[in-house]
């Protein structure tokens, strides 16, 4: 599906659809002709072929890139003969969703013009989308890179909602690791740590990504957009601080989950310790009384009672002495 939104400067927002709207929206004077947002959504090979690369003369390899749902985010210019850069290209990953998609999309800038390229619907160019139709002045009416800005606006903000859950998964865990540790193992905490690995791997791209933009010369970008894109780089810096922050404490987890296991191991083995020597005592006095041998009482009619009493006072005494050495 190919959407096309375009707006004049002196004219209303428009939406339309087709490769047809979209080479409209590219013809006439680059200076003149509306801004328009050319929107394609999971495009066949053939449309990639003939709108990317015949009318709008994007590189090969940027295409290629584009069109590479698993490419990580970055940003670069591209540039031409005799022009500084022909067009701006941008690559925003948001955070992987629960059921393993990721969304992500490519973005091509050039005077006037933005290309966006994902590989099936995505909400969150939707949301910008959205935003754009509520306010077309203030968005693609200000300039096409403040509707690029919308866009990864979006993308930035995914990583909230996704950090605070793993927050809360990582406060569950702790509440299970001090509780009912029979909940809580090691292989969780190994599943949060490579969680938060990847969460990492996506969000620091990003952060460079929006580093370039609000802070290098792109001829592209006008610098009253380039301070909205310094707002997402702040956005994307806090993200990844409160990530490092969430990376120590899932460390720590696995940290104080192993000392509980050794503590409790030990709990265990003092037990058995104790019943060992117990027992192992108990052994040597029937093993004595049962030794073929003359031994006191071995003939008495309650020899066997006065036995069990004799044992029981010294398993009794075994006990009070380990308590008042405090092993147990």
């Amino acid at each position: 599906m190919i959407r096309v939104i375009t707006k004049g400067d002196s004219s209303n927002l428009k939406m339309v659809e087709g490769i047809d709207a979209a080479r409209a929206a590219l013809a006439g004077n680059a200076q003149t002709r509306p801004r328009a947002w050319i929107d394609l959504v999971a495009p066949s090979a053939d449309e990639a072929e003939l709108l990317l690369k015949k009318e709008l003369k994007f590189a090969d390899y940027s295409v290629e890139d584009a069109l590479d749902a698993n490419h990580p985010a970055k940003v670069e210019e591209v540039g031409e003969e005799g022009e500084r850069s022909a067009y701006l290209f941008v690559i925003a990953r948001a955070p992987e969703k629960s059921d393993g998609t990721c969304d992500a999309v490519a973005l091509f800038l050039r005077s006037r013009i933005l290309v966006t390229v994902h590989a099936g619907d995505s909400s969150l160019v939707n949301r910008a989308l959205d935003k754009i139709v509520r306010d077309p002045v203030q968005t693609i009416g200000a300039g096409i890179e403040f509707v690029a800005h919308g866009i990864l606006d979006e993308f930035v903000d995914a990583y909230v909602p996704t950090l605070d859950e793993f927050e809360n998964q990582i406060e569950l865990m702790e509440s299970a690791i001090v509780g009912d540790h029979n909940q809580c193992g090691l292989d969780k905490i190994l599943k949060l740590r490579q969680s938060a690995t990847q969460l990492h791997r996506e969000a620091r791209p990003m952060r460079d990504l929006m580093a370039s933009l609000a802070r290098e010369g792109h001829p592209l970008v006008k610098p009253k957009a380039r301070i909205a894109f310094r707002d997402l780089y702040d956005q994307i810096q806090r993200t990844l601080d409160r990530l490092e922050t969430d990376r120590e404490l899932v460390a720590s987890l696995r940290d104080a989950f192993l000392a509980l296991q050794n503590n409790r191991m030990n709990e265990v083995m003092k037990t058995l310790t104790v019943v060992a020597v117990i027992s192992g005592t108990l052994a040597v006095v029937t093993g004595v009384f049962g030794m073929n041998l003359k031994i006191p009482f071995s003939d008495a009619p309650n020899g066997f009672w006065i036995s069990l009493i004799g044992m029981f006072i010294l398993s009794l005494a075994i006990l009070i002495i380990f308590r008042m050495k405090r092993w147990v």
